[in-house]
């Protein structure tokens, strides 16, 4: 029998049944469960071998230039975050300073930066659906960053965290796991003649998210 003869007859031989993993194999997935986050557990809630293959395996989407939500969620916080940063280190915190007409000029030019980071800068030029969308997210911008403004209006809270790390360890019977997260913005108020501490947690949101209470 030849060996082309060979390969076939194992082909028709082969039984695909998957094999059990072995121990090592089971302590290593283990101790990437020990640190979790929050997008990680939804994704595994939403989809376990989605969460396997990006998570467990490594694996990761090749990268093509093309337009993306993701990056456009990228974008438009990465300019809030500098915004509210710029007014908190070099104005005091204070918004009363702010007129319409800086905060859409900061707007556009911490847009700009972000859109810069995310996609070369040659692409405005080569590609016009490029220059359409910056315009477009300078606009998003500006209205996300009116009515971000508008709910701080009459409010003693000032935001004072961003990016802020958080990290805190659950225990189970037999298992811990850390959980791992990054807050978007909190605000303070703190009232020394009240002894009183109030605390807002901001989240930016791009996309089409819906809010349910209960899930809090």
């Amino acid at each position: 029998m030849c060996s082309s003869d060979l390969v076939i007859e194992k082909a028709m031989l082969y039984n695909n049944v998957p094999k059990k993993l072995s121990d090592e194999v089971s302590e290593l997935i283990k101790l990437k469960l020990v640190s979790q986050s929050i997008s990680r557990l939804e994704r595994f809630a939403g989809c376990a071998y989605s969460y396997f293959l990006q998570y467990t395996l490594d694996l990761s989407e090749r990268k093509i230039r093309e337009i993306d939500s993701r990056n456009i969620g990228i974008i438009i916080h990465s300019a809030m975050e500098h915004m509210y940063r710029h007014v908190h280190d070099n104005m005091d915190n204070d918004w009363s300073l702010v007129t319409d007409d800086l905060r859409d000029e900061m707007v556009d030019r911490y847009v700009g930066d972000a859109f810069i980071q995310e996609y070369d800068n040659s692409v405005l030029e080569e590609d016009g659906r490029y220059a359409y969308l910056l315009d477009t997210l300078k606009r998003i911008g500006r209205r996300t960053a009116k009515v971000l403004c508008k709910i701080s209006e009459d409010d003693a809270l000032k935001p004072e965290y961003f990016e802020y790390h958080f990290s805190k360890e659950i225990n189970a019977e037999d298992f811990s796991m850390t959980l791992k997260g990054v807050v978007d913005r909190g605000d303070v108020y703190y009232s020394p003649d009240e002894r009183s501490l109030r605390l807002r947690i901001i989240d930016y949101k791009t996309g089409n998210h819906d809010f349910k209470i209960s899930q809090l």
